[in-house]
């Protein structure tokens, strides 16, 4: 039920690669690596001509709020930022229902497999748009529904983006979302989801980033 697996990949980055790519092939999934846009080859200039015209509204979230803020971000996260968006626009391109973004420091776990058939059994039976299958900092839904793993909820935003399933339905939304780069790619997804009311549901428990 998912159609393309992207994993978002820095070259430099070589034990993340082996890791990743072991991991996918032991499960027999079949992934494409994503490894354009490297921080030497972008234009960093043009990316971010319009870096500082960023909406100025609060971002709610289950644990609190913040002001959106506007940052010149660094030459590193711009390439991140711009490899989420290819994956967009592939989507897109291709006309895939969803697709599921990795970044190589996935901590892929046994039977992940069996885990996504079971995400997307729930992600289609749900009324989100976006899954969130990561977690970091401890973040948990406060909308646990009892024998499920999806789970949908107000203010529910990124946790992280090391790990994520888009439908189609939004995903024009999103890149429409970043003719304006002016924030890392998980702040930057916050604000697109709040300002074109895109549900996301959590994934609990969620999968978490491996330490190399």
């Amino acid at each position: 039920m998912i159609d393309k697996i992207y994993v978002l990949h820095h070259k430099d980055f070589t034990k993340r690669k082996e890791f990743i790519e072991n991991r996918l092939k032991e499960e027999d999934i079949e992934f494409e690596f994503v490894e354009n846009f490297l921080p030497e080859e972008i234009d960093y200039e043009k990316e971010l001509e319009n870096w500082e015209n960023f909406p100025k509204i609060d971002v709610m979230h289950p644990y609190g709020v913040y002001a959106n803020f506007s940052k010149k971000i660094s030459a590193g996260s711009l390439s991140l930022v711009l490899k989420h968006l290819w994956c967009f626009k592939e989507q897109i391109k291709h006309n895939y229902e969803n697709i599921l973004i990795l970044e190589d420091n996935a901590n892929i776990p046994p039977s992940f497999k069996n885990l996504l058939y079971k995400i997307m059994v729930e992600f289609k039976e749900s009324d989100s748009e976006m899954v969130m299958v990561g977690t970091s900092h401890h973040f948990q839904s406060k909308n646990i529904t009892p024998g499920r793993i999806v789970h949908d909820g107000p203010n529910q935003k990124t946790r992280c983006t090391h790990a994520y399933i888009i439908n189609i339905s939004i995903t024009q939304k999103l890149i429409d979302g970043f003719n304006i780069i002016n924030l890392p790619i998980d702040f930057k997804l916050n604000e697109i989801i709040q300002l074109e009311d895109i549900k996301v549901a959590w994934v609990e428990p969620g999968i978490t980033q491996k330490i190399f």
